[in-house]
């Protein structure tokens, strides 16, 4: 189900971000969407840990809500990344794919220790899920505000405004 709350809007969002890419820059696309995220993955452990245990149907409704709301966000800040890479030579599109293939591997692995280190248990006074979902969830905030940093100063390389300079001409020309 989590898949299809996250997926379902995901795919909406990325056909609509393609209508609305003039309406909104690409850095604020970007750093918005990473902004946005952050927020997003940093409140998800705390609405499970302290609802669950006397609202267990609000807070799936919350969560759901959540999972919805970084399906929007995931698409704009896919088109932003994916456009703003698209300006680069051929091999910086490369990296990007490298990235996401990499981040999903890297997500599992720090999943997977947080679980071996800090095993679910049944016993309600054991909080070790809460705590190795905080753990997963801040490291994974925490990679999203240095995207945001990396980004901002990928931006003010000489590199970046080369290109940035050279697609922005070859647009007005068009024009």
């Amino acid at each position: 189900m989590f898949s299809l709350l996250m997926n379902g809007p995901n795919f909406f969002f990325t056909v609509a971000a393609v209508f609305l890419k003039d309406t909104f820059s690409a850095r604020l696309r970007i750093v918005g969407s990473y902004i946005a995220l952050f927020f997003l993955g940093i409140v998800m452990p705390f609405i499970t840990e302290y609802m669950s245990d006397n609202h267990r149907g609000a807070a799936d409704v919350v969560i759901s809500i959540i999972i919805v709301f970084a399906g929007a966000f995931n698409a704009f800040l896919q088109g932003g990344v994916f456009g703003y890479a698209a300006i680069f030579p051929p091999r910086m599109m490369g990296a990007i794919m490298l990235g996401q293939g990499l981040s999903g591997s890297i997500c599992n692995l720090i999943r997977i220790i947080c679980v071996l280190i800090l095993p679910p248990s049944s016993d309600p006074s054991n909080n070790n899920d809460f705590v190795g979902c905080l753990i997963y969830f801040s490291l994974a905030s925490a990679i999203l505000i240095l995207c945001v940093v990396l980004f901002i100063a990928n931006e003010k390389t000489e590199y970046a405004k080369f290109y940035l300079k050279k697609t922005q001409t070859a647009q007005r020309e068009e024009r």
